[in-house]
């Protein structure tokens, strides 16, 4: 196996986290540092036109192989040759399928002139990311975290370059085309990375259909539990752009960067959490889930505070005047983050306690919500800041009830878990708050650079004082 790169040597779930953190770390910041350069060059309108097929690459994730790669991290190994090459094969029609229904999106619901562009370029972006997944599956399962953590770099890093460099073209597909083209370079590295011999080569499709048949209890509680969750998260990309047009670019662009810290910490915990269960016990198992929780407690809530009181200062001094709302619906999105990543960071946990039908009861919980969190607002001919509200009030909902059922699972109290973080999270937030009554109480003009400061001071006083919580 080769490796990417040259990282410290980590043993052990933390150090394979760690990894998985940084390069995800890494591309976000990537993803960030050209916010202000993409909101230049591009408009709200198209923006929105990327967000909707982001939302579909999301959605298409899920039956891309009828989540069969989920089952390689623990399948036995006389298994994962079959399982993988099944999972790209079926991926591979779900791709020129996912094409053709975004071609009818496009071209007859958005009323875009070009949508024969835009769905070809949908169905390379999922046949590219769900081939990707694949890999992500077989490198956790060798471990081989480290061509892992520079793909995530990769990814966003390649995107948001060529989106800048082919600005001048004036087109959202230019968006999507920079994300098409960021997962390939990622498909290409990580299989260099990992070469597999026996991937190559012919596939019958009866032997396809005898793997979805020897999993299909997994498959059919699975798929329909996943649709439903994605769905439900993808609702306002989908739904937004029909009920309030033009409208909606700035609140899209504000879900996904507020959106970011999900899949930087998430995924990585997620899989981590599900090699181990193959070989750990239930006092291991609980005991790890606990520190995470704890830990990302910690961290999340200075951090999305910051987020909320400062936001809007920020994207006025950095923004064009057109993306002048972001920073007020960063406010307001902040807020579920604190709930939503270490519950789907615990995602995982449904998986190896095999609670199918309970996780599908509850995605239909989450998609009737998050339904109503957008429908409710806007049948009462409700701004798009009221609608924020609705979105806030419906995230943090379902983030609470599914943190919570995934600590009971593993006999975790939630509240015990609060009751030891508390301390160290209000000394954490005290230099945050600190510059918030400074600035309004002697009205001193905003300072991006010291309002930084709080924030890097908040996270060293976490680190300095780790000894009260770890």
């Amino acid at each position: 196996m080769q490796q990417l790169g040259k990282f410290p040597k980590i043993d052990g779930p933390i150090g394979h986290i760690l990894k998985l953190f940084g390069g995800s770390a890494v591309g976000q910041l990537v993803s960030i540092a050209f916010v202000p350069i993409l909101t230049i060059l591009y408009t709200p309108n198209e923006y929105t036109v990327y967000a909707t097929y982001s939302a579909i690459i999301g959605v298409s994730a899920v039956f891309y192989s009828l989540r069969l790669e989920q089952i390689l991290i623990t399948a036995p190994n006389s298994k994962t040759f079959l399982l993988a090459r099944s999972a790209k094969y079926l991926g591979t029609c779900s791709s020129v399928f996912v094409g053709i229904a975004s071609y009818f999106y496009f071209n007859h619901l958005y009323g875009i002139k070009s949508g024969f562009l835009y769905a070809v370029l949908t169905g390379l972006g999922v046949y590219a990311s769900g081939h990707l997944n694949v890999a992500y599956q077989l490198a956790m399962r060798e471990e081989n975290t480290q061509s892992m953590a520079i793909t995530r770099i990769a990814t966003p890093g390649v995107s948001s370059i060529l989106q800048s460099l082919f600005s001048f073209l004036r087109s959202g597909a230019i968006l999507v085309l920079g994300d098409v083209l960021g997962r390939l370079a990622s498909l290409l590295i990580i299989r260099r990375a990992s070469p597999r011999k026996e991937d190559r080569g012919p596939l019958r499709f009866v032997q396809v259909k005898a793997v979805v048949q020897e999993n299909f209890d997994f498959v059919k509680f699975n798929l329909l539990t996943s649709l439903s969750s994605v769905i439900s998260v993808q609702l306002p990309a989908f739904l937004l752009p029909l009920l309030y047009k033009d409208n909606a670019g700035s609140f899209l662009f504000a879900l996904r960067l507020v959106s970011l810290p999900i899949p930087l910490i998430s995924q990585s915990i997620s899989l981590v959490l599900l090699k181990e269960s193959s070989y750990r016990s239930e006092d291991e198992m609980a005991f790890n889930i606990k520190r995470v929780v704890k830990t990302l407690l910690i961290f999340l809530v200075p951090s999305m505070l910051w987020v909320a009181i400062y936001s809007n200062f920020i994207s006025t001094a950095l923004l064009p005047q057109q993306w002048k709302d972001i920073g007020l619906y960063l406010g307001y999105f902040a807020v579920w983050i604190i709930l939503w990543v270490p519950s789907s960071s615990l995602s995982s946990v449904l998986i190896y306690k095999s609670r199918q039908r309970a996780s599908f009861k509850f995605a239909v919980f989450e998609l009737v919500t998050r339904a109503l969190a957008i429908l409710i607002p806007f049948f009462q001919s409700a701004s798009l800041a009221n609608l924020a509200i609705f979105v806030t009030l419906g995230n943090c909902l379902i983030a609470f009830c599914a943190l919570y059922w995934f600590l009971s699972m593993q006999r975790i109290s939630l509240y015990s878990i609060c009751l030891e973080a508390t301390p160290i999270i209000l000394l954490s937030v005290v230099p945050i708050l600190l510059y918030c009554v400074i600035i309004n109480a002697l009205r001193i003009p905003f300072n991006i650079t010291i309002c930084l400061l709080s924030l890097i001071a908040a996270m060293i006083l976490i680190v300095r004082f780790k000894g009260w919580w770890i």
